[in-house]
């Protein structure tokens, strides 16, 4: 996965949808977005989303699943 920090690059990762565009909120105050290796994902969290701290998910959940070795 890799930073998105420009909020022009959001918008076209993530098609304009609605709730990561207002999660993000041009990615000030904290808040911070990030794509899969392909693009084909983005995740943006921001504090206090609906009175709780949540991530807002575009394209295929799987893409942003994270592993860490067979445990």
């Amino acid at each position: 996965m890799w930073e998105i920090t420009d909020h022009d690059e959001l918008l076209r990762r993530c098609d304009g949808d609605a709730m990561c565009v207002r999660t993000a909120q041009g990615l000030t105050g904290g808040r911070r977005a990030w794509a899969d290796a392909d693009g084909a994902a983005v995740v943006v969290a921001g504090a206090e989303l609906c009175r709780h701290d949540r991530p807002a998910v575009h394209g295929p959940p799987e893409a942003l699943v994270c592993t860490t070795g067979s445990g």
